[in-house]
């Protein structure tokens, strides 16, 4: 994997990761919006409670309403925990992803170092050759001058 290619990948895991805190944050704003719903309603349901004990109203009718803003929490909860396994599920699968995606990179990044060191060593073996063919040379040349005068 050349540099240029580990860095591509390394910019797509921190955009992915990115990407996926966005989504968390998404879903912890949804989260905080029906949380605000519920408190609503729950202050909804105390003013009826409220205006229902106040005006003597049958104890039927505060049943019905208890059991409609029940209802309502319910689906409420429903909807909440709902979202909550759908946020679940997907970083599950992101985390799979992004573990899969590292140990990908790390096994490229592995085979580039090996590859690196490699050709390290054959470039070595060749500096040597060519100092020992310089310094062969640069004797040859210093014979030619020294027999020469």
């Amino acid at each position: 994997m050349t540099g240029d290619e580990l860095e591509r990948a390394i910019d797509f895991i921190l955009k992915s990761q990115a990407r996926a805190e966005a989504r968390v944050e998404r879903n912890e704003e949804q989260l905080s919006r029906l949380a605000e719903q519920v408190a609503q309603q729950g202050a909804d349901s105390q003013k009826r409670f409220d205006f229902i004990a106040t005006a003597h109203a049958s104890l039927e009718d505060a049943h019905a309403i208890l059991v409609r803003v029940l209802t309502q929490h319910m689906e409420t909860q429903d909807l909440i925990n709902k979202s909550l396994r759908e946020t679940d599920a997907r970083q599950a699968h992101f985390s799979a992803s992004l573990g899969e995606s590292l140990r990908a990179s790390d096994e490229s990044l592995r085979a580039a170092m090996t590859t690196l060191a490699t050709r390290q060593e054959r470039t070595e073996a060749t500096v040597d050759r060519l100092s020992r063919k310089v310094e062969a040379l640069v004797k040859i040349v210093e014979e030619e001058r020294n027999g020469g005068q």
